[in-house]
């Protein structure tokens, strides 16, 4: 889209927002951790029920997303050199309105800055 942009526009790109971009749910030791958990899945329930699963599952695939979408933001930085990429982080919120919006500038701002 940043090729087409300019001759079809005539605009240039001064910019690049990644919005509702997931954070890291752990550290690199955590995430080591995290990773074997399959492994005491047994005595994981034991200890904390059944509930344990839908938890572990959760982070699982959150982490994937995490990961995924990582790969797609240097895709996207290693086909865009030379403009800025600024992130929004994912808000994690059902609702919309004023407050949503205010919680997206404050992210802006942040990464502005």
């Amino acid at each position: 889209l940043t090729d087409r942009m300019v001759p079809e526009t005539g605009v240039h790109p001064s910019m690049i927002v990644a919005n509702r971009v997931l954070p890291a749910l752990f550290t690199r030791r955590q995430q080591a951790v995290v990773d074997r958990l399959g492994d005491a899945e047994s005595d994981l329930v034991a200890a904390a029920g059944r509930g344990v699963l839908a938890v572990l599952e959760s982070a699982t695939i959150t982490e994937a997303r995490r990961r995924i979408g990582g790969q797609h933001l240097d895709r996207l930085a290693a086909g865009t050199t030379g403009i800025p990429m600024v992130m929004v982080p994912e808000l994690f919120t059902r609702a919309t309105g004023a407050r949503v919006v205010s919680q997206v500038a404050d992210a802006l701002s942040e990464e502005l800055l």
